[in-house]
């Protein structure tokens, strides 16, 4: 038996802090002065997370979203709140005794939080002076939380691999940001965000009160089973964890299927993602660095080109009225019919899906002499494919960012129906588990070349 953890990451607003009145009095004043709209306090329970900036991106009406407003309103509440901080915050009840009792037991403590970082520093040693070995808040060379790299930076300052390390946040950010770095979530039901929310993003727990922590820390872990044979990720999956059998079309091809299989000096690697998660993006970077590349989307699209026998199927299956002026089919028409109609859109799949992956061995077998080759796959989990393919690079975006993305590309839709789309996708966290990168693709260009660059390199590109 050994004890399952060394060091414990702790978020702060919500987690260790109670700071919403503080931030909701400070950011509120700001918006008062502009003649802008207040929100109650509540409502700043759905917005923080992320970042003071998205914070006040989020609190100002959609039309004033762009960085002339945001930026002076920004300015002005970071002033306010760095002298209001700790007017009414305080410790959530028993924090203080569980950290003792952390201590005590030997655990390394930390601090991770999306506040600017100096702000983080104050505000930590205001209310828990020397408890902590480290404590960062947000930096400019360090992308935000859910991106994994602080966490993994803490992990390695305070000498302890990440699966040591437990995580404890109360908001779906810090979820996914455990979840990305390989360690174990829990959720703090006192915070932010319901449980749900929590658990839907990764958390292996929720507890109610900061004293279950101890019980948590100090169970005894069973010595690993020589005998197994799966990972432990693997047998997370095993477990019900976004686990899908491939269809008939995909397995009885072993001759495209084996055409995916890394090997010396043949990469083929897989690039998922959500919609408006940035994938294109993504792909683009890895071809200028010399990978060879497949849409499964543009294959799709292919295989209902009008004159196919994919095109005359689904003009069979929706009827004549699906067609555009010009006798291409009407996708915009076609996404509407099908996302009210589960039944519908299988048999839609049905026509598409087994002719562009019959494209997809066609143009695998013109690569053939690639030394490397991207294929983008939305639904590579959701079909049970991943086990075709090694390495997975899993590209995200944090939600707000997301739907921003898809209201943009996508201007028929309205807010509420941007949200359904993304509301029905898989989440993020549990495919962060069978992926051997991640892209954190919420922040800058730049930023995300960095990350592409370093995986890059990784994979001996």
């Amino acid at each position: 038996m050994t004890q399952r953890f060394k060091a414990v990451i702790f978020d702060l607003d919500g987690t260790l802090l109670d700071t919403l009145e503080d931030i909701a009095d400070s950011l509120n004043s700001v918006l008062r002065d502009e003649g802008l709209p207040v929100h109650a306090n509540d409502a700043y329970r759905f917005m923080v997370g992320n970042g003071l900036e998205t914070l006040v991106v989020r609190a100002l009406p959609e039309g004033l979203r762009i960085p002339a407003h945001v930026r002076p309103i920004f300015t002005k509440f970071v002033e306010r709140y760095r002298a209001n901080q700790a007017a009414k915050t305080t410790p959530y009840p028993g924090v203080a005794e569980t950290l003792r009792e952390l201590a005590a037991l030997g655990l390394k403590l930390a601090v991770l939080s999306n506040k600017a970082h100096p702000n983080t520093l104050s505000v930590v040693e205001h209310y828990f002076p020397g408890v902590f070995q480290e404590i960062f808040g947000l930096r400019p060379e360090v992308p935000p939380k859910p991106h994994p790299a602080g966490a993994l930076e803490i992990a390695e300052r305070l000498g302890v691999a990440p699966a040591e390390c437990l995580y404890l946040g109360d908001s779906n950010v810090d979820m996914e940001t455990a979840v990305a770095a390989g360690m174990y979530a829990v959720g703090a039901a006192w915070g932010f965000r319901p449980p749900k929310e929590l658990f839907s993003a990764g958390a292996e727990e929720v507890i109610e009160t900061p004293p279950v922590l101890l019980e948590i820390v100090t169970e005894a872990e069973d010595e690993p089973d020589e005998n197994l044979s799966l990972s432990g990720f693997a047998r997370k999956l095993e477990l019900g964890r976004l686990v899908a059998e491939p269809v008939a079309w995909v397995t009885q091809r072993p001759d495209i299927t084996d055409r995916l299989v890394s090997a010396p000096g043949r990469l083929r690697l897989a690039l998922t993602g959500g919609i408006a998660s940035g994938k294109s993006t993504v792909a683009e970077m890895l071809v200028a660095r010399g990978a060879g590349h497949i849409d499964f989307d543009i294959l799709a699209r292919r295989a209902v080109a009008p004159g196919s026998p994919g095109f005359d199927e689904t003009v069979a299956l929706f009827g004549p009225g699906i067609l555009k002026a010009d006798g291409d089919l009407d996708r915009p028409k076609i996404s509407r019919a099908i996302f009210s109609d589960p039944e519908l859109k299988q048999k839609l799949e049905a026509i598409i899906h087994p002719r562009a992956w019959e494209l997809m061995g066609e143009d695998l077998a013109a690569m053939d002499g690639k030394a490397a080759v991207v294929v983008s796959l939305p639904l590579l989990f959701e079909g049970g494919l991943e086990r075709f393919f090694s390495p997975i690079v899993l590209v995200f975006a944090d939600p707000e960012t997301q739907l921003t993305r898809l209201l943009a590309r996508n201007p028929e839709l309205d807010r509420v129906a941007a949200e359904n789309i993304l509301a029905a996708q898989w989440p993020a966290p549990p495919k962060v588990m069978g992926s051997s990168y991640v892209i954190n693709n919420s922040g800058s260009r730049e930023d995300t070349a960095r990350q592409v660059d370093a995986i890059w390199k990784a994979l001996g590109g």
